[in-house]
């Protein structure tokens, strides 16, 4: 399994011009296979929900949220949601969130 999840940049890029392409898996003695287009899916899946908790979190926390800041938040890559989710723990105001 390391050996896949190694080479998971170049599946990655395989997948798309190849949906096809298949990573396999153990799981307790029973294999089951996953496409890199799932995977993939999945991956986006997470980063929708982890956006849609932070806003959910700075409404709470600070109000209404401007159209921008949603725009922001759903267009991010999930290591600046990670990031701002962190920061939010500490945050006193809405740019400490999107602080680096």
């Amino acid at each position: 399994m390391s050996q896949w999840l190694g080479r998971w940049g170049e599946l990655k890029s395989l997948a798309r011009t190849n949906p096809f392409v298949v990573v396999v898996m153990g799981q307790e003695r029973k294999m089951s296979y996953v496409l890199v287009a799932e995977r993939l899916g999945m991956e986006k899946g997470r980063a929708e929900g982890q956006a849609e908790l932070l806003l959910l979190q700075i409404e709470r926390r600070f109000g209404p949220v401007a159209k921008a800041v949603t725009q922001r938040v759903r267009r991010a890559q999930a290591k600046d949601l990670e990031a701002w989710s962190l920061n939010f723990v500490d945050a006193t105001t809405l740019d400490d969130v999107f602080r680096d």
